[in-house]
């Protein structure tokens, strides 16, 4: 079942390395396909409605982490189609990961390690990139 790629949204493969990581992560976490699927094909989001802050603190901190060059939140934006307007203020983000039952969940969910949290943006294997 091969579909077309999305007009606007460029091939993985030709991403910086960051954004690259920043697309493996939210793929893990809310099994969908880049980028042919969105937030709407997401059956984890029906099933954890929490992670949609989840999703919207992931796209905040790439927005201040990704290279100059690429607009990494824009490009995840226009994946999930979040709505940019949606997005939790910085001050709302820095609030939520003060929250011990959210910090939680990021560290459950591998979506952050260490203690501060850092965002879980390893190398993954070949076999789960795709």
């Amino acid at each position: 079942m091969s579909q077309s790629l999305p007009a606007n949204l460029p091939p993985r493969n030709i991403l910086a390395q960051s954004t690259q990581r920043y697309i493996s992560l939210l793929k893990t976490q809310l099994s969908i396909a880049y980028p042919t699927e969105n937030l709407e094909h997401s059956s984890q989001l029906d099933r954890d409605p929490v992670l949609k802050l989840v999703v919207g603190l992931i796209i905040v901190i790439s927005k201040r982490s990704c290279p100059s060059e690429e607009d990494c939140s824009q490009l995840l934006d226009e994946w999930l189609h979040f709505g940019l307007y949606e997005l939790p203020l910085l001050h709302d983000c820095k609030e939520m990961v003060r929250d011990r039952s959210f910090l939680e969940r990021l560290y459950q969910g591998g979506i952050v390690n260490f203690f501060p949290p850092v965002l879980a943006l390893e190398e993954l294997k070949e076999d789960y990139m795709s």
